[in-house]
């Protein structure tokens, strides 16, 4: 067991997921003094600590955690140089971060799913900003392998808040749902295929 380094009372959670697992909660806290700090702890008793990683980002926005498939916790950060990092959640020393670039949109990031069809990571980008749209970027670890630009006529996507993805390995797709704040609020599916992998076709549907 690890003892905390950090007085805890003194933070706020900011974000947590799930090991279903091996029953073991991740907790991302923001300190007062700026500093990041996640824990892995048991979950049914909070107070045994396997893990205790200090970050250097200004923030954590979403996490996701993939326990059947690659064995890694993915954070997304609203920070100035650093956009996520991969955690292997059973080793925390072997973990892999990625940066932004100049092609990375300004907005600050709002959500993270790992697709264990395709093998990527998707990264939603909300379209709040003035003049922006919704944005996804697709990723293969490091490597940023498409940029889908929510933004065909008559279906722009503006104000995302969340992003998941429902796979059906048999039938070769994966369903992407968004949602956003707009009144009325909407959901948009997008629909990918091993057939056409490269394409991000997409519905907007109006929630009354």
């Amino acid at each position: 067991m690890i003892k905390t380094q950090y007085n805890l009372n003194q933070s706020k959670v900011v974000s947590m997921v799930m090991d279903t697992i091996s029953s073991r909660l991740w907790i991302a806290y923001e300190l007062n003094n700026g500093k990041v700090i996640l824990q892995c702890v048991n979950s049914l008793n909070p107070t045994v600590i396997y893990f205790e990683i200090e970050l250097e980002v200004n923030a954590i926005v979403d996490m996701y955690i993939d326990v059947e498939e690659s064995g890694y916790l993915y954070i997304l950060y609203d920070d100035t140089s650093y956009l996520y990092s991969i955690i292997n959640i059973y080793d925390p020393s072997d973990r892999t971060d990625v940066l932004r670039t100049e092609t990375t949109p300004i907005e600050t990031p709002v959500s993270i799913v790992f697709d264990t069809n395709f093998y990527e990571t998707y990264i939603l980008f909300p379209g709040s900003d003035s003049g922006e749209n919704a944005k996804i970027l697709v990723y293969y670890y490091e490597e940023l392998n498409y940029t889908v630009d929510l933004n065909e006529s008559a279906k722009i996507v503006t104000n995302a808040t969340n992003l998941i993805v429902i796979i059906d390995i048999n039938e070769n797709y994966s369903d992407m749902w968004i949602c956003t704040y707009n009144s009325p609020a909407e959901l948009i599916n997008i629909h990918r295929t091993w057939d056409d992998y490269s394409l991000f076709p997409y519905t907007v549907t109006s929630i009354v």
